[in-house]
């Protein structure tokens, strides 16, 4: 049996817990006040910022910091920039081959876009009057596009250049993408096509960066996509709780296919190491899609401002 030492008992330390503060940051703050913003004339974007303050921005003595929650509003429109268009080859029965291009721009449930590119079809020849295209047949996530008796179509990206009429990045995701598409519906037209498994969903998930903040970071970030960089948090576009609408009901409604405020609480934070001489100045934000590209604002759409508060603590 061990035996209690006296002396052990006089030279006890009581340990408190570590100390903490709130960081908050709205980037509506990159104007510094309403007055600033009224006068300003191009608006300036919520995804790719920098916040300046005469003084630091936060003091103390505090050695990391963390995500405790964030409040997106999710304005990004699932057809817009690199996923507003796409190619369709179709051959009439009899005819020759033609070519089109179907555009849309904006939110669309399955549904919608499935109703928008049946007429974009049937305005491509008098004889395509019947064509149809459905989403959620037997309950199934996917587009079913069936021509008249005879006639063929097939579905193709839009060639990128890096320049105009299509300046984006060949590996940014496009409507043929996310419609499901796959090769085998590019190489050869057929009288009915079906896609993958889709919810027509252009964005998978968004990553806050500031390479400020996660300049001290020893332990750095990794993924399996192509593009790593250290992140603050990453947003799943999703809802928090199960969806149960089913895809064949035309009010199935996918995350980021209507506008939605997309809020997370994280009960345990991602930490960041902070050097403790060192105060926080400037800041920079960045918000990034699940492809690596730099969110773009669309003077067609109206971007939203985005909140979180940040833990910081002693330890």
């Amino acid at each position: 049996m061990y035996k209690i030492n006296n002396a052990e008992v006089g030279s006890a330390v009581s340990v408190r817990p570590s100390a903490t503060a709130l960081f908050t940051v709205n980037s509506a703050d990159r104007y510094g006040g309403n007055d600033i913003r009224r006068q300003t004339l191009v608006a300036t974007s919520p995804y790719d910022f920098t916040i300046r303050k005469n003084e630091s921005l936060l003091n103390g003595f505090f050695t990391r910091m963390g995500i405790t929650e964030i409040s997106f509003p999710m304005s990004l429109p699932n057809c817009d920039g690199s996923s507003s268009r796409m190619a369709i080859l179709y051959t009439p029965s009899g005819g020759a081959e033609a070519s089109s291009i179907f555009t849309a721009g904006g939110f669309f449930t399955p549904s919608e876009i499935a109703s928008k590119l049946q007429v974009k079809i049937r305005t491509l020849d008098a004889s395509f009057s019947t064509a149809t295209v459905q989403y959620g047949v037997n309950g199934l996530p996917q587009f079913i596009i069936t021509m008249p008796a005879g006639a063929t179509v097939s579905f193709a990206p839009i060639a990128t250049t890096g320049g105009l009429p299509f300046p984006y990045d060949q590996n940014q995701i496009q409507m043929y993408d996310m419609f499901g598409f796959t090769l085998a519906n590019a190489l050869a037209q057929q009288n009915v096509v079906v896609g993958n498994f889709t919810f027509f969903q252009k964005y998978q998930y968004l990553d806050i960066v500031s390479t400020l903040l996660t300049g001290n970071q020893n332990l750095k970030d990794s993924t399996t996509a192509p593009i790593d960089r250290n992140i603050l948090c990453r947003l799943y576009v999703d809802y928090e709780n199960s969806y149960n609408v089913p895809p064949s009901d035309p009010l199935f409604t996918p995350a980021g296919t209507t506008p939605i405020t997309l809020y997370r609480k994280f009960p345990i934070p991602k930490f960041v190491q902070w050097d403790v001489k060192q105060p926080v100045g400037q800041l920079n934000f960045q918000v990034f899609d699940q492809d690596g590209f730099l969110i773009k604002s669309d003077p067609q759409f109206q971007d939203m401002d985005w909140k979180m508060s940040v833990l910081v603590s002693e330890q």
